[in-house]
Order: structure tokens, then sequence, then C-alpha cells
């Protein structure tokens, strides 16, 4: 058992020297496993979220960003797409640098714990190797691949960061000299974190436990010394959580997050929550099958269905309460599990019920009460046995670095399922096939990487996939048009709009499924809809001016677009360039063919004064359609310009494009 102690005076606070490996020693070894663990992970592939965020067009302005209410974690995309542009190394080395941070900040958090006089003088020859093997333990893991590895989870692990170097911060402030820049650091991390993700709202509650437990010795004492302090803390702590309210907690259109959320009632979600709990304690202690989303996750609706989870779940929150009101050490752990997993996994409706990125700081709970558990244990046989002393110690240390080297390797191998999205998306849908957006990312991934078959395999094993979320058909049609089965993703469309008109992006799908079918005019009713919705939404003004001119109101299609072109000076740019690599693959569908060329079209008249690239652009495009003369038309202006610039070579090479098209040929030909 961890010693208990009576209640202390802030005089007796102050802890004892800390024993163990040098500090630029434990740097080294964290650099090292952190190193080997994750050297695979710089070559991650983006996945889910990842390519959304990176093409936000506000990227270079967190503030008006897409995630604007995580500030510094946009702050820190902005700095990586300014360095690095869209290339995956310099994000995945960033995450990798704030987990090896955090680890540290961990391994000298549980140091300077265990030499506070409330343990007695118990860890003071051990606390540095202790803190060792936790933080190793933790940084190792494979369950924190996910908050590492997969991009933009890197909110989840910058929160942690500042999560605990604010903790460190307080027990630094509470224990030695300079208060006043302690706190001040304290109040800047949870600033920080607050930039990131809204689960600091739990430092507080975390810090006066802490503070009760560890130093003060009572709930009076605590309040009394420090309780101003963290009342103040609960600003820049709950002011995201407040900012979340703001935008649509409880009305959230979209339905991710809050009473908005369509798949749970606040009951249902509590009582899934129950199952979700225990599968992340399953992960903590074996960390095999982990999967990158849960999506199909099963609601429970009733406490019949889930009724011996539940009471586990009790019992163990039982366990803590009773270590709580007894001010037992042991319970800190256990309430660092359950308090910071309470955003997430108590009765706040999420959409999605399970992440295992959620689990990045609530793990160190785990690891640290498992390994002060064996800790104990030795202790108690050595007391018994002293003569087992040196052998006890020394199958303990390799135990232990047997054990991080193990988890090193599993979160090497976890990691290489990152190496590209449709690796990833595979091994999501072997581990839960009933998940229908990981075979919709999956089918996308395929038809990405010219898998056509095998996209199309997905997609119709998707249409027999129960949903749990309704706009994952959404996401289908798309599927099916980008696959070339254009009628079937109109046949859904209007299904899907005829089941739920006010379903996000059922309006627009059907829009555009009817323009790439030759129905301009019926597209045009619907996507002036869908626009009205989302006025700001370039790609769907680029839509709806290419129907209005194919529809033959080419005015007030020419307005749509600059309209589109206007809320993106460099869009014209973008749809060119998506048209050309488009049209220049050899087994590209006819209907993404046919789309494009519409794209071309439309960027040649955003731009006032079209150059030669952007001439020959669509004069390609044209003629993989079959339409010769105008691609050849196209194909002259193009080198005309380009030998008023003065670039001889490239209007040669546009005038054989020009011929073959004369001689009824398209670029690339066979």
């Amino acid at each position: 058992m961890i010693a208990e102690a009576a209640d202390v005076t802030d005089q007796e606070v102050q802890p004892r020297p800390a024993s163990g490996p040098a500090t630029s020693k434990v740097v080294v070894i964290m650099l090292l496993v952190g190193l080997f663990a994750y050297f695979n992970s710089l070559h991650g592939a983006y996945i889910l979220d990842d390519a959304r965020y990176l093409a936000d067009p506000n990227i270079d302005s967190p503030l008006r960003a897409e995630m604007a209410t995580r500030p510094l974690f946009m702050a820190s995309l902005t700095l990586n797409h300014r360095l690095d542009g869209f290339h995956h190394r310099g994000y995945h080395l960033f995450n990798l640098s704030v987990h090896l941070l955090a680890a540290f900040t961990l391994f000298d958090l549980l140091r300077r714990t265990l030499v506070l006089p409330r343990f007695a003088g118990r860890f003071d020859t051990s606390s540095g190797w202790i803190a060792l093997v936790i933080s190793m333990l933790w940084l190792s893991h494979p369950l924190n691949t996910q908050a590492v590895t997969y991009m933009v989870q890197r909110c989840e692990s910058m929160m942690g960061l500042f999560f605990l170097l604010a903790m460190w911060c307080f027990l630094r402030g509470a224990t030695g000299t300079r208060k006043f820049w302690w706190y001040s650091a304290m109040m800047m991390s949870c600033l920080a974190a607050a930039g990131c993700k809204e689960v600091i709202a739990m430092f507080p509650p975390l810090a006066l436990l802490y503070d009760r437990m560890f130093i003060s010795g009572s709930w009076r004492a605590a309040l009394r010394a420090r309780g101003g302090l963290l009342a103040a803390a609960c600003i820049p702590c709950f002011a995201p959580v407040l900012a979340l309210a703001i935008i649509g907690f409880f009305t959230d259109k979209v339905g991710t997050v809050g009473f908005g959320v369509k798949l749970f009632t606040p009951y249902t979600y509590a009582l899934t929550q129950t199952e979700v709990i225990l599968y992340y304690i399953q992960l903590s202690f074996y960390p095999k099958g982990l999967c990158l989303d849960y999506i199909d996750w099963p609601v429970r609706h009733s406490l019949a269905e889930c009724w011996p989870s539940a009471l586990m779940l009790l019992t163990l929150l039982g366990i803590m309460g009773y270590g709580v009101v007894k001010n037992r050490a042991w319970a800190f752990p256990m309430a660092w599990f359950f308090v910071i997993l309470a955003p997430t996994s108590s009765f706040l409706p999420i959409q999605d019920a399970v992440f295992e990125h959620r689990m990045y700081l609530p793990l160190i709970g785990i690891i640290t009460l498992v390994t002060l558990g064996v800790v104990a244990a030795l202790r108690f046989v050595v007391d018994r046995v002293p003569a087992s002393r040196g052998m006890l110690y020394r199958t303990a240390g390799v135990s232990a670095v047997c054990l991080i080297t193990l988890l090193a390797f599993r979160t090497v191998v976890r990691n290489s399922d990152y190496g590209s999205a449709t690796k990833m998306y595979a091994d999501n849908v072997e581990k839960r096939p009933a998940n229908p957006r990981a075979r919709h990312n999956l089918a996308m991934a395929l038809f990405t990487s010219g898998d056509i078959a095998g996209a199309n395999h997905h997609i119709d094993v998707l249409a027999t996939v129960p949903l749990q979320i309704p706009s994952l058909r959404v996401d289908q049609i798309r599927v099916l048009r980008e696959n070339g089965r254009t009628a079937e993703a109109l046949a859904l469309a209007q299904r899907l709009y005829s089941d739920d008109p006010n379903l996000e992006g059922a309006t627009y799908e059907l829009g555009v499924s009817l323009l790439t079918e030759d129905r301009p005019a019926e597209a045009v009713v619907y996507l002036e809809k869908a626009v009205a919705s989302f006025p700001d939404n370039r790609t769907g003004r680029t839509h709806l001016g290419i129907a209005l001119i194919a529809a033959g109101r080419e005015g007030d299609g020419m307005r749509e677009l600059r309209i589109a072109q206007g809320l993106d000076p460099t869009y014209a740019k973008q749809l060119l360039q998506v048209a050309r690599r488009t049209a220049l693959k050899p087994d590209a569908k006819p209907s993404a063919l046919k789309l494009v060329t519409l794209y071309a079209d439309a960027a040649c008249r955003m731009i006032e004064n079209p150059n030669a690239d952007a001439r020959d652009t669509y004069g390609i495009c044209l003629a993989r359609i079959g339409r010769f003369s105008e691609a050849a038309v196209q194909a002259d202006q193009a080198e005309a310009l380009a030998r008023q610039g003065g670039d001889s070579y490239h209007a040669d090479r546009i005038h054989y494009r020009a011929e073959l098209y004369r001689a009824g040929k398209a670029y690339p030909h066979e």
C-alpha cells in the first residue's frame, strides 16, 4: 500500500530532494525511446480530418479558420503550413516533439510529487526511477499513437502538454519560492491549453484535489491556501466550453457534439459510455486491435443492454469515491482517469462515442496506479523477506525495460498503419467491417490510387451497411459519382432529398448529380438552395455558375463565378490544376472528364485574361470528351499567347497537341 499521512500545513510541504537518474540522462533516454517508437510516424499519411483542416482556405489566418475556437491548435497548423506546405514530415515532427515534452513534464511532475511530505520519505530514494518508468511506459504506449500520429489530434496532445505544465507549475508554486511567477506560468499554461481543446476545464477540480491530497491535507486548508487561485484559473479553463455552447452546443445543425447529436440522447450516451470506458481500460492493459474509427459502436438504449458494464463502472467509481473521502493517495490516479474522461465519456453526447486519442491523459492515471501498486507489492515482500531485495528489484527493473521495449515495438507496428490512407482504412474495415465511414474512406482511397474495382466493391458493400450517420449517404453519392456511376449517384441523391430535404449536403449533391447528368436547368433549382444556405462556399457557387451558364443564363452564371473567385483569388488556378491533373490520366472516368471540362471553362471565365496554361488545359479537357474542334481553337489561342510571351518550347508542345486535336486524337492518346 502507498503510505498515507495526516493533514499537513503549508510550512510542511517543502519537498525533499528527488533522487534517481540525472535529468540529462532522462532527456537522452526519452529521446531515444521516443524516436524509436515514432520514427516511422514521420511518414504518416493525412487521414480523416487532416485533409479537411489543411484545405481550409483560412489556414494561414487561425482566428478565421474553421477551428477558430481552438486558436493555438490552428496557429500550430499555420506555422507548419508556412514552413512545410503540405509535406507530412514537418507536421508529424511537431506532434512528436509535443509528445516528448509532455513525457518529460510528466516525469518531473511525478518525481516531485513522490518526495512531498505526504509520502513520509517512502520514495526519497526511488522517486526518480519510479517517475521514469511511468513516463516511459506512457511515452511508448501504442494507445497514444492516435493522439501523436493522427496529425490533427495534436489538439489533444498539445492540450495534454499544457495541462501537465499547469499542474507542474501549480506544484512548484505551492512548494517553492517565487509563487507569483509559478502561478502566473500556471495561468498561461491553462490559457494555452484552452486554445487547444476544451478538456482543460477539468484542471481546476483536479488541481484542488491534488492540493488537498498531497499538499494541504484537507479541503479547508486547500481552499484557504489556493482556492482563489483555482477559481481564477476557471476563467481560461472554462472559456472554450463557453465558446462551444455559444456556437451551437445545444442547437448545432451538424450534430457532431452537444445536444444536437442525432445518434444519442444524454441517457443513451451515458449508457453507451459504460462499455466504452471499460474498453479504454482494456486497451490500456492489452493494446491489441487499435482502430481509427468506431462510428459503428453499438448504441445502448436501456440499462438491460449494458448492466454488467454499468455495475462494474459504478463499482470502480465507488472505490474511487471511498478513496477520495478517506484521502487515500491511490484515489488520485483513479480520479485523474475519470475526471479527465468526463467531458467526452459521461452524458454530454458526441457523435463519435469512441476515439482512442481521448485516452492521452487518462492513460497516465492507469499506468501510475498499476506501477505504484507493483512498487507497494515489492516493498511488502522485501519488508518480510529482506534477502530477496536485490533479486526482486533487479527483476522489476529488467521487466520494466522489457515492457517498455515491447510497447515501443507495438507502437512502431501501429504507426506503420498510418503509412498510407489506403492501409489505414483497410485496417479499419478489417477490424470493424460494419463501419460505413471506414468503407467510404477506403473506397475513396482506392479510387484515388487507381484501384477502381476495389473501390466499387466497397461502394456496393456500403449500400448494405447500416448507417449511424445519415450524412454518410451524402458521402456515398460523391463516391458513386467520382467512380463514374452517375446514374446511381443521381438516384440515391433524389431518394435522400425526398426522405429529408433538410439533411446537410443532400440538396447540394442532388444539384451536382443533375449537372453531371446534363440536366443543368433542374440542377440550378437545387444549387440555388444550397448556395442560399452556405453563401461563402466557393465550390457551391462555382457549380451554380456552371449550371446557370449551361442553362442559358450566362449573365447570372458569370456573376456567381465572379463571387466564387472573389471568395478566394487563387480558386481559378486551383480548378485548372484539378482539371489538368484529371484530364492527363489515361484511365479517367468520362463523368470526371466531363466535370473537369466544366471546371476548366469556369476557370477561364473567372480569369479576366486567361494565359497560355489556362487555354491549354481547357483544350486538353475538351479533347478528352471528344470536342476536338473546340479543343483545337483553345490550343491555337494558347500557342499564340505562349509565342507572345517568348516561350517557344511551350508553344511548340501546344502546337503538337493542336495537330492531334485536328486529327481527332486526344492528349494523352494511344
